[in-house]
C-alpha cells in the first residue's frame, strides 16, 4: 500500500479529537474522514464516535483512496489498483501497480455503483471526470453512466466547479495542436466549444478572462462577449494583466518591479503597486504578499496584519468557519509550523502542525503531524 502522510482530528482550541496511526486519506465533509488500520479502510464521524467499514467488494490492502473531497460533494473517490496493463499513473500508486477500476462512495460507505474500468480523475456533486487506457474524456452521472463522450483528440487541462460542486467548465487541449497549445472550454450542460484561447479562466461575478491566441487579455461577460480590455497595458512590456477577477477586483502584475495592482471591474486602481500579489480571502479582506511572506489588508488599503505568514502547497485561501490555516516560521527550529488565525489576523489556535486544513465543520478541522504535543 502507498505511503500516507498521518492525519488527526482537532477542535476549534486544538485539542486533539481523533488519531489514527493509520489514517491515510483526508476527507473533510460533514465531519467524516477516511482512514485505514492495519490494511482495513473504514469511515469515521467524530460527531458520534462512528466507524463504517468499507464495502467487502472493495479490496482495502490494494485500495487507492483519492486524497481530499470537495466539501459540497459528500463524496469519496477509490481505485482498486493492481499489477495490469496501465489506465493512467494516480498520485500514490505503488511501484509497478496501476489503476484497473474505479468507484464512488457516499458518506455513508455506500458503493454508488460497481467499480468501472475508468479512471474517474475528480467529480463535483452530480458529475464525474473520467478517462480510459486512451485517456479519452467522458463525463459520467453519479450512476457511473456515460453522459458526455467529447472528440477523441481533446485532453482535460483543468475544470470549474460553481459554489454548489458541479462541475459547469472543461478546459481542453487538442493532442494534434503544435507550438502554442491552444485551450478550449467545454460547457458540461450543452457540449458547445468555446475557442481556441491561450488561457481561460472561470466565469466569476459575470466576468471571464481569456488570453487570444494573439497575446490579449479580455474580460467576457457570460455569453462570451467582451466587457473588458486591457490591451492598452500591455503595449508597455512591464506590465501583464495576470491571475483572476475576484470579488469584483482585478489584479495587474508589474513585470520588471515585481508589484502587483489592484483594479476594480471598472479599470480604476483600488490599491497601488506596494505588494507582489493580492489574493482574495473573504469579501473585503485579502492576503498580500510582501518579500516572500503573507498579511492580510482592507481593500480600502488600511493594513490589518503586517506581512508574517507562509500558505506554501495547501494553497487554501479563503476563511472557514471564521478561520483561516497559515504557517509561520518557530523560533526554535526556524521550521513552518501551521496554525489558525481569525479575520483580524489573530492567531486561535498557534502554529503546533506540520501541515493544517480548512474547518470542515464548525468544530473540527483535520491536521497532519506527530499528535504528542496536542491535549485530549
Amino acid at each position: 500500500m502507498a505511503n500516507h502522510y498521518e492525519y488527526h482530528i482537532i477542535d476549534r482550541q486544538g485539542n486533539l479529537v481523533y488519531s489514527d496511526a493509520g489514517v491515510y486519506s483526508l476527507v473533510s465533509h460533514d465531519g467524516i474522514f477516511l482512514g485505514n488500520n492495519k490494511g482495513n479502510a473504514f469511515i469515521y464521524n467524530p460527531l458520534n464516535n462512528c466507524k463504517i467499514n468499507l464495502p467487502s467488494v472493495i479490496d482495502n490492502k490494494e485500495t487507492l483512496f483519492y486524497p481530499a473531497l470537495h466539501p459540497q460533494s459528500g463524496l469519496i473517490i477509490g481505485y482498486n489498483i493492481g499489477a495490469s496493463k496501465r489506465y493512467i499513473d494516480a498520485n500514490g500508486l505503488p511501484p509497478g501497480k496501476n489503476v484497473v477500476s474505479s468507484f464512488v462512495l457516499d458518506a455513508n460507505a455506500n458503493l454508488l455503483f460497481n467499480p468501472i474500468p475508468l479512471f474517474l480523475y475528480d467529480f463535483g456533486h452530480d458529475w464525474l471526470i473520467a478517462f480510459n487506457r486512451k485517456k479519452n474524456l467522458y463525463l459520467l452521472n453519479l450512476k457511473g453512466e456515460i453522459i458526455h463522450s467529447y472528440p477523441k483528440d481533446l485532453r482535460l487541462k483543468y475544470y470549474f466547479l460553481d459554489n454548489k460542486c458541479n462541475i459547469i467548465d472543461i478546459i481542453a487541449y487538442k493532442v494534434s495542436d503544435k507550438g502554442k497549445l491552444p485551450l478550449y472550454h467545454i460547457d458540461v450542460l450543452t457540449g458547445i466549444i468555446h475557442g481556441p484561447y491561450l488561457d481561460i479562466s472561470r466565469l466569476q461575478e459575470g466576468l471571464r478572462e481569456v488570453t487570444t491566441m494573439e497575446g490579449e487579455i479580455l474580460f467576457l461577460d457570460q455569453d462570451w462577449k467582451e466587457v473588458l480590455s486591457f490591451a492598452h497595458l500591455q503595449k508597455k512590456k512591464d506590465i501583464m494583466v495576470t491571475t483572476y477577477c475576484t470579488h469584483g477586483h482585478i489584479c495587474i502584475l508589474i513585470c520588471n518591479e515585481g508589484k502587483c495592482l489592484l483594479y476594480n471591474r471598472n479599470g480604476q486602481v483600488v490599491i497601488g503597486a506596494k505588494y507582489s500579489d493580492f489574493i482574495h480571502v473573504k469579501d473585503d479582506i485579502w492576503f498580500y504578499e510582501k518579500r516572500g511572506k503573507l498579511g492580510l489588508i482592507h481593500e480600502s488599503g488600511e493594513i490589518i496584519t503586517p506581512p508574517q505568514f507562509y500558505n506554501i502547497g495547501l494553497s487554501i485561501y479563503e476563511f472557514s468557519h471564521g478561520m483561516i490555516p497559515v504557517g509561520t516560521k518557530t523560533s526554535q527550529n526556524k521550521k513552518i509550523r501551521w496554525g489558525y488565525i481569525n479575520q483580524q489576523g489573530e492567531w486561535v489556535i498557534p502554529p503546533q502542525f506540520n501541515s493544517a486544513f480548512s474547518f470542515f465543520h464548525p468544530n473540527f478541522a483535520t491536521v497532519e503531524g506527530d499528535p504528542t504535543p496536542l491535549h485530549r
